[in-house]
């Protein structure tokens, strides 16, 4: 754990460093900020730093730059979140303003918002599922603890998931609580019951709640399966405007991985569900320079996808986080209304 000295002038070298992208020296940090302590304090806290492995020095340079495990801290312990302007919120909701036709407009649209306002690359990825509704359930004995779940949709479909069952459960119950599902959940929408999970749940018995959560859960994922998600990229050139590809081959490979969709599928997927979550730099190959800072998008209580803002590991961390956050809060919106419609 680093003292409240070191922490301050930790993250003022971080600042500087994202800032300016120079590395920066002891009589830099000297001038430009008022820490009330002598050139020679600070080079031998600079160098402390290097020791514990958060500061790296260039091989051409005097000056120092952050490690990655100080990105870390400083996303951790450091940052303060900053409010986006009027005219910011403005222009985000500019991106949206008139009709929403679709999915992929809407797809297409974040991702173009996010990289302009970012000055990074984004990449945004959400499901796009067909409004089917449900005719009929029916559960299906398998072996003992295991069913079959039937479900039948007004397209003529049949999908099938294997559930867990309460060991209790015999080929009586089973029928009882298809003739249950069947009566909540019939002519409904897949989008509607999934987006009303927690209030389907109400008035269910204990014994019977195990079931229906794991028919709600299958019905997800089926629905999450029934088309593979929208993607698209936002300020793909952005990433040119960084000192850190100014080398063009280093670049080239960067721009080829953005634009190879399963590379960035797998990128928004590896992050899991977390609302909010910033990958520091340790990924293979072209992306290990990089950093990703991702966030779920949801309607209501479902996630339809994920997006994130790809750049330099001397990355404004900050900024982004407040862009994602708010563009969270308008897409919640949007789809909220956009399910309703189902």
């Amino acid at each position: 754990m680093l003292d409240e000295r070191k922490t301050r002038i930790l993250k003022a070298i971080i600042d500087d460093y994202v800032q300016t992208a120079v590395p920066v020296a002891s009589r830099s940090l000297t001038k430009k900020y008022d820490f009330g302590l002598s050139p020679a304090t600070i080079r031998n806290e600079m160098s402390d730093l290097e020791e514990l492995g958060y500061l790296e020095q260039p091989h051409t340079s005097a000056g120092r730059v952050p490690s990655q495990q100080a990105y870390r801290l400083y996303v951790d312990t450091m940052m303060h979140i900053p409010r986006l302007s009027k005219r910011e919120l403005s222009l985000m909701r500019g991106y949206f303003a008139g009709r929403m036709l679709d999915i992929q407009t809407i797809v297409k649209r974040t991702a173009k918002a996010l990289g302009e306002l970012t000055d990074y690359t984004a990449v945004v990825a959400a499901v796009s599922a067909p409004d089917v509704t449900l005719k009929h359930i029916q559960l299906v004995p398998v072996s003992p603890g295991r069913a079959m779940l039937l479900m039948v949709s007004d397209d003529g479909r049949v999908q099938e998931a294997i559930i867990p069952l309460p060991a209790e459960i015999g080929y009586r119950e089973l029928d009882m609580l298809s003739a249950m599902l069947n009566e909540r959940f019939r002519d409904l929408t897949m989008n509607h019951i999934v987006a009303h999970m927690t209030d389907e749940l109400g008035g269910v018995f204990d014994e019977q709640k195990a079931v229906f959560e794991s028919v709600l859960s299958s019905i997800a994922e089926n629905l999450a399966q029934t088309r593979p998600p929208e993607m698209a990229l936002g300020g793909t050139r952005n990433i040119l405007n960084h000192p850190e590809y100014k080398d063009l081959d280093k670049a080239r490979g960067l721009l080829t991985a953005l634009e190879t969709r399963d590379v960035m599928l797998e990128l928004l997927r590896n992050t899991g569900e977390l609302e909010l979550c910033v990958t520091i730099g340790g990924s293979e190959g072209v992306m290990n320079d990089c950093s990703l800072v991702t966030a779920t998008i949801r309607a209501g209580h479902r996630q339809l996808g994920a997006m994130g803002v790809i750049g330099p590991v001397r990355m404004d961390y900050p900024r982004v986080v407040a862009v994602l956050s708010s563009m969270g809060d308008s897409l919640s919106e949007i789809l909220g209304d956009y399910d309703k419609k189902d």
